[in-house]
This record gives C-alpha cells, structure tokens and sequence, in this order.
C-alpha cells in the first residue's frame, strides 16, 4: 500500500513508477532505465546501464512482467503468422 501522510526516507522508498512512497518490503531494486524491450536490448551492450538500481513497488514489477509477456506474446504470434503466410505460398506455387 502506498503510504499516506508524510514519509520517512529513512523506512519507506519512493516508486518513480507509479511516484508514490512504499514500505521497503514492498518492492524490490531493479536495473534503472530498463523498462520498454528496447532499453533491455539497449541495456545488454551498455554496462553502466544495468549498475544504477532503482526501487520499484510490486504493483509496478508485476504491471511491467505483464506488458513485456503481452508484448513478447504479440510478437511470437506476428512472427509465427507471417512464416505461416510464407511457407503456405511457397507449398502453393511448388504444387502447382
């Protein structure tokens, strides 16, 4: 649960996801910068990128595991259809 009132930086960490203040066993502490697939790629050839952590609330991991599983998912299945459109012409045209 996000915090109400005023917190204390020493107990609780703030979430620049979602700009709210939480618990310290709320969240955990992630590569900073690595959100879009993009920035993972990116993130993979930069070093310096994956040494900044960053606290992240739970709700925000959670939210960003779906996104990325949609995505990769929409992906997969774009791939999939397109070499499926593929093949099925090149099986087309050879039977003719």
């Amino acid at each position: 649960m996000p915090i109400d009132g005023f917190p204390d930086p020493k107990v609780h960490k703030f979430c620049p996801r979602c700009a709210r203040w939480h618990e310290s066993d709320e969240g955990s502490y992630v590569s900073d910068g690595v959100w879009r697939p993009l920035d993972w790629m990116r993130a993979r050839v930069e070093v310096e990128t994956l040494k900044k952590k960053i606290f992240v609330c739970n709700r925000c991991l959670k939210r960003r595991r779906t996104v990325m599983g949609i995505v990769v998912a929409l992906f997969a299945l774009a791939v999939v259809g397109i070499g499926a459109c593929v093949f099925y012409d090149l099986f087309r045209s050879m039977s003719r």
